[in-house]
């Protein structure tokens, strides 16, 4: 393996991206079904070029989630909603 001079660059295919987010999610604690439709989210928001909000995010969320800082299954309730929002 040669070391990397500050330009490396590698793809990885979004689906195995997706994959490793649902583990890593699912490892401490969040629901599969919850891990995936962050992973979507994530690997969404790298494709269209809204980085900050991708996968550039998950080592903050395990955080959060194995702090207890994310409550991993809350019980949310919409008691209104319209086209791009919900009061709670």
């Amino acid at each position: 393996m040669t070391a990397c001079t500050g330009q490396c660059e590698s793809t990885v295919a979004a689906e195995t991206i997706a994959c490793f987010i649902v583990d890593s999610l699912s490892r401490v604690g969040l629901p599969a079904a919850d891990a995936t439709e962050v992973a979507e989210l994530m690997v969404e928001a790298d494709l269209i070029g809204t980085s900050a909000h991708g996968v550039f995010r998950l080592g903050q969320y395990v955080h959060r989630l194995q702090l207890g800082a994310i409550n991993p299954n809350p019980k949310i309730k919409v008691h209104k909603s319209g086209g791009w929002y919900g009061i709670g």
